[in-house]
């Protein structure tokens, strides 16, 4: 007797499932790129979480390490850029071709460019090399990454190209709003408020699988 009730029970559900025409169907294993877009998800959402948790890590220990990530890619970019500036002028001196030259010239740029904008849009955390090394990493404060252009402008441009001129700014503005006008809190560096944008530490907990 059970065991005709047990068939009977089999035999509606999937008359059930028959009838909805909506068969139960096995999931199919997300791909590599779904996997790390679901990643990315998380990785936008913790961020989004310490914003919320701490809106400005800018004590003076951290101001500091920022600062010194910020010497390390300038001290690397412009010391790449001088190589083949370098190396361009000594091709030109000694009789050699002018596409020779150009080609050094453009080497420079090239690198520059790789360091200050493809390494870090392409990099966990859009981190520059000095980022990296001092576990600072940089995003929009809606937790989105920066894009090219954002990191051009706030990587090449501000940073390298006006690199000396805009750290004064920034240590001038950090100590007058931050040390004096904020009783030692501290505040954002100048280039964060202007490109809104937060330099925070590496949070390992937080950080997507490659």
């Amino acid at each position: 007797m059970a065991k005709k009730k047990r068939d009977h029970s089999r035999q509606s559900a999937a008359a059930k499932e028959a009838n909805s025409g909506q068969p139960k169907r096995k999931q199919k294993p997300r791909t590599d790129d779904e996997k790390r877009a679901a990643e990315l998800q998380k990785y936008i959402a913790s961020v989004q979480h310490y914003l919320k948790t701490h809106p400005a890590p800018t004590d003076l220990g951290f101001t500091l390490r920022k600062l010194a990530a910020w010497a390390v890619d300038y001290l690397l970019g412009m010391g790449l850029a001088f190589v083949f500036g370098l190396s361009a002028w000594h091709q030109y001196q000694n009789g050699g071709s002018q596409s020779q030259a150009i080609l050094m010239v453009a080497l420079a740029v090239t690198a520059v460019i790789v360091l200050t904008v493809l390494y870090p849009v392409t990099s966990w955390g859009n981190q520059t090399v000095g980022a990296a090394l001092l576990r600072v990493t940089v995003v929009n404060r809606s937790g989105e990454a920066r894009t090219y252009p954002q990191c051009f402008l706030y990587e090449c441009l501000c940073k390298l190209i006006l690199g000396p001129v805009l750290a004064v700014a920034c240590i001038v503005h950090y100590i007058a709003a931050g040390l004096i006008g904020n009783s030692g809190k501290g505040v954002e560096l100048l280039i964060d408020r202007l490109f809104n944008t937060v330099e925070m530490p590496v949070n390992e907990a937080a950080r997507p699988k490659s």
